[in-house]
């Protein structure tokens, strides 16, 4: 019987070791009043605790040939009883797809590479590992140990092909190809690709299903699986969406993942490494202060996710109370918004398209986009458009299809290919505005922007604005030459700094009911690497272009962002302090954010709101309403607030 549904999951706690052959004396010093301390000082709604990580090895003492080999004591009912009686939900971390006890046990369950040789810790999708070691230990957990579920870790990011003789001969009898391609350079590997995708989702599936044959209600979830590394709409075989976010700029990821999972319609949270982290031959790590997590938490918040906390646990499965007080000071913090913010929906005008069909496709991955170029483009857009205090969210391509779409801006962005050009058409066709961004994608609406492409300029600087007040961009681009035709050209870019070489940037056109405009050079690369001011009044004004009345405008500073949402029938503006070297990629930690003062909000609304409140403080504003926007005048604004505005 479930004990705990996740859905309810704001604050939760992840501790994992990862227990390889060389653990000893696990649980030893374990005791109860271990995971009563860790309840006392956190308050959790979940925790999350070791039972398999990549190595393979079980840090409990299953019935399987994989037992940790020294364990003094069962850390795992321990966790259970005592999570029990405090009313707190208890998930496994287990690794799924990566196993290197398994790997180094059972050479035929291996993944075999294209040279022949064998991986050290991949295993068949699907094979005998499913069956022998994986779904029979999560029935352990669900049955022996009464678990409320598993946060399934080594999931759909460690799926690579496999080519041993039996998968390719499956994999032709499916496709009909028989040419098997060994690289990304070889013919049909694109959906040499998409076939070890299918196979995973159907292995993800079956096991999950398993499963529910005999606890229906044990909640799983796959790491990173339905998030922008595996960009699909979401199957109904998981519970709910988790990913554990770790790396440098890691306020930059959440901007993405946050606006993609929400958009998912499941039950999500986002899990922040209690350090900042830079891979080079190994972990370099350095632990966040107490500001910094929770200036991430408040990225987390302000689109209605839950919030978890990531530490390891000791090497022999304990935990070190002491490390735990910075979780504290957060879990306080973000506690304080539990009511106005936890699953909140989005009420945004604007959302930048994430054709996940097309990313699939040019991705020369299975899963995972971690060399980050194919997303540096959408996460450059998405970035600016967040830094101009724009209210925006992330969608995927299937959202299109939805017959009450509430956006009335959708951007397309630097992508070549799309799958969904005609669905997108029909958007604008109908009254809403498309704005095409990029030398790629505006080759791909030609017509219908009103223009004709004469030439593409290759890697240029580019400069927008005028002589006396202008901005480059931090990369060459490629820029589109257009002759205008239909459109009206709305503003020019420059390709040297003496301003003679004069291109057309922005282009705006009628389509049907609605409006389609062009920005004829790519702008997101561009902006990871180099911000700029000028960027972000670029954005500003395209937008004013198209959407002649701006639900939220935000005056006083720029280091603001904003998310226009909606909880219990009230609408909220949500304001966060963007200050602070959170896109500098060599600043590991920071411990300090300025506040911002003297901020003037305006948001429209029917009618003359009955008062304005400002939570969590529950602080009653001053306002004016001039008949269409409500208008606020905020002093201080320190991390994050969040202002109701309606009627109380």
């Amino acid at each position: 019987m479930k004990t705990y549904d996740r859905k309810n999951g704001f604050l939760g706690v992840h501790f994992d070791f990862h227990a390889s052959r060389d653990n000893r004396h696990i649980g030893k010093k374990f005791t109860e009043k271990t995971v009563q301390d860790v309840i006392d000082m956190l308050h959790p709604d979940y925790i999350q605790c070791d039972t398999k990580g990549a190595y393979g090895i079980a840090s409990y003492p299953t019935r399987l040939e994989n037992r940790a080999p020294e364990i003094d004591k069962d850390i795992l009912k321990i966790w259970r009883k005592v999570t029990k009686e405090n009313g707190v939900g208890l998930f496994a971390h287990h690794a799924a797809m990566d196993d290197r006890d398994a790997a180094e046990r059972h050479p035929d369950w291996v993944l075999m590479r294209a040279d022949g040789s064998l991986d050290p810790r991949l295993l068949n999708v699907p094979g005998d590992y499913i069956e022998k070691r994986l779904i029979p230990q999560l029935l352990e957990l669900a049955g022996d140990y009464e678990l409320d579920g598993a946060w399934m870790d080594g999931s759909g990011f460690n799926i690579e092909p496999n080519y041993r003789p039996e998968i390719l001969a499956r994999f032709t009898e499916k496709t009909g190809i028989t040419e098997i391609p060994k690289n990304e350079n070889d013919p049909h590997y694109a959906e040499f690709l998409q076939f070890f995708r299918d196979e995973y989702a159907e292995t993800r599936r079956h096991y999950i299903n398993a499963v529910h044959e005999k606890y229906p209600d044990f909640q799983i979830c796959c790491n990173w699986d339905y998030t922008s590394y595996d960009s699909e709409k979401v199957d109904s075989d998981i519970s709910f969406i988790s990913a554990d976010i770790w790396g440098m700029t890691t306020f930059n990821i959440l901007r993405m993942e946050c606006r993609f999972i929400s958009g998912q319609k499941k039950p999500w949270d986002l899990m922040l490494w209690c350090d900042a982290a830079k891979y080079a031959g190994g972990f370099v790590n350095c632990l966040k202060p107490s500001v910094q997590l929770m200036h991430e938490a408040s990225q987390i918040m302000m689109h209605g996710g839950g919030v978890e906390l990531y530490m390891l646990q000791e090497p022999d499965g304990g935990v070190d109370i002491k490390k735990l007080d910075k979780f504290k000071e957060t879990f306080d913090y973000c506690r304080k918004y539990r009511e106005y913010l936890f699953g909140s929906e989005s009420l945004s005008q604007i959302a930048v398209l994430f054709d996940g069909k097309t990313a699939m496709k040019m991705n020369n991955k299975a899963y995972g986009f971690f060399e980050g170029s194919l997303l540096d483009g959408i996460n450059g857009i998405l970035q600016c458009f967040a830094d101009s205090q724009q209210s925006v969210d992330v969608i995927g391509e299937w959202e299109l299809d939805n017959p009450a779409l509430r956006y009335k801006l959708i951007v397309v962005p630097e992508w070549s290919e799309l799958s969904c050009k005609d669905k997108l058409l029909a958007f604008a066709e109908n009254g809403g505005s498309l704005l095409i961004i990029g030398s790629g994608a505006t080759k791909l609406f030609e017509k219908e922007l009103g223009v004709s492409i004469t030439d593409t300029v290759k890697q240029k600087r580019v400069f927008i604005g005028d002589k006396y007040d202008y901005c480059s961009f931090g990369e060459l681009s490629d820029i589109n030459e257009v002759k205008v035709l239909t459109a009206v050209a709305a503003e020019n870019a420059f390709l040297n700094s003496d301003f003679s070489d004069i291109h057309t940037a922005l282009t705006v056109n009628g389509l049907g009911k609605g409006k389609i405009a062009g920005i004829y050079f790519d702008i997101g690369q561009q902006y990871i690497n180099g911000r700029t001011a000028g960027a972000c009044d670029f954005v500003k004004r395209t937008v004013s272009k198209l959407l002649q009345k701006p639900e939220l405008t935000v005056i006083g500073s720029r280091n603001i962002e904003v998310a226009l949402r909606r909880n219990c029938g009230k609408k909220e503006v949500v304001l966060l302090n963007c200050s602070g070297p959170h896109s500098d990629p060599n600043t590991f930690t920071y411990d300090e954010l300025l506040p911002i003062c003297d901020i003037t909000v305006k948001v429209k609304t029917e009618n003359k709101p009955e008062k304005v409140v400002r939570q969590p403080e529950n602080l009653q504003l001053d306002f004016e309403w001039d008949g269409e926007y409500t208008v606020v005048k905020l002093e201080k604004l320190e991390i994050m607030s969040d202002p109701h505005v309606g009627s109380f």
